[in-house]
């Protein structure tokens, strides 16, 4: 197969993922922008082997991080990157008030 029929690959087995269990994949590869099959055959290899115990997970409760994951989902908005960016404007700001 070529990179493009990995990539699409790729995209139908995210798209087909839940968000709470998509969220367990790196996001710091991007398979759509790998120009090699052997680098997003090795990716797809990763994802699997992490999905693949999460997926048999048998779950009836709701985490925080899951709410996470399904708003970030649906908004594209990532919240626990923001909620880190807050985190720290927050610890800076008590810095300066402290030593003012």
């Amino acid at each position: 197969m070529d990179v493009a029929e990995y990539q699409w690959h790729y995209q139908q087995l995210k798209s087909g993922m839940s968000p709470i269990v998509w969220s367990s994949v790196p996001s710091s590869d991007d398979p759509l922008q790998m120009k090699e099959a052997e680098k997003v055959t090795g990716f797809l290899d990763q994802v699997y082997e992490i999905l693949e115990p999460l997926v048999q997970e048998q779950r009836t409760q709701l985490q925080k991080h899951d709410v996470v994951s399904i708003v970030a989902d649906k908004t594209g908005i990532p919240l626990g990157k923001i909620q880190a960016q807050e985190k720290n404007a927050c610890l800076i700001s008590g810095i300066f008030y402290r030593s003012g």
